[in-house]
């Protein structure tokens, strides 16, 4: 078990390495100022070892039980298994624009999921390689597997309201995020990179106009 800890400003550090003293299967990495989710995934990453991996957020609202079923998919021949939230404990405004952005992504990417932004997942380790996805782009992680041929599914797990904490996305941090996927979705994989150049051309053709 690779614990992140991602900067934290309370005893999580403390406690962590109290955990990894007294268990050898467990490591600690400890950043010194937070760096959001998708960097502190790319820390874990780098200790990885084995031929699946599981990332689980670390705020309760997920069950490690759902753990085995993920890695079941894996072994029987599936690259991405995605946890699916069927009854989201979240707040309704936080459910409704997931709705909406998941209908958008569903248009752009071609993958027809229920939930692509799941907290909880399970991959093969060579998925990861693969991809090399860097930044937030970990957040469409199913997306991109499908897209370059890795055999991707999602399945139903079990989502617990939060009873502690307090997420840092408020309504406009998780609009600025959302459309900021669907835009590197639209040109990265709707266009594709092929394309990028007549995009380019266009913009030229329009300015020499301008001009």
């Amino acid at each position: 078990v690779i614990f992140v800890n991602d900067g934290s400003t309370d005893n999580t550090e403390e406690i962590l390495l109290n955990i990894a003293k007294e268990n050898r299967h467990a490591k600690v990495i400890s950043l010194r100022k937070n760096t959001g989710k998708a960097r502190a995934l790319e820390q874990g990453f780098n200790l990885v070892n084995g031929n699946k991996v599981v990332i689980i957020d670390s705020d309760l609202q997920y069950d490690p039980n759902d753990i085995q079923a993920l890695t079941s998919k894996i072994d029987e021949g599936y690259d991405v298994v995605s946890g699916k939230r069927v009854n989201r404990a979240d707040a309704k405004d936080v459910v409704l624009t997931s709705l909406i952005f998941r209908w958008v992504v569903k248009k752009l990417s071609g993958l027809n999921f229920f939930d692509y932004f799941s907290g909880l997942k399970c991959f093969r380790t060579s998925v990861i390689s693969k991809l090399d996805l860097k930044g937030d782009l970990n957040r469409v992680f199913s997306v991109y597997a499908h897209h370059v041929g890795f055999k991707v599914c999602e399945i139903p797990i079990t989502h617990r309201p939060r009873v502690g904490g307090k997420s840092r996305y408020n309504f406009l941090a998780r609009l600025k995020l959302a459309l900021n996927d669907i835009i590197i979705l639209f040109y990265s994989i709707t266009i594709g990179k092929e394309n990028l150049y007549k995009f380019g051309l266009l913009g030229l053709l329009i300015l020499s106009f301008g001009l």
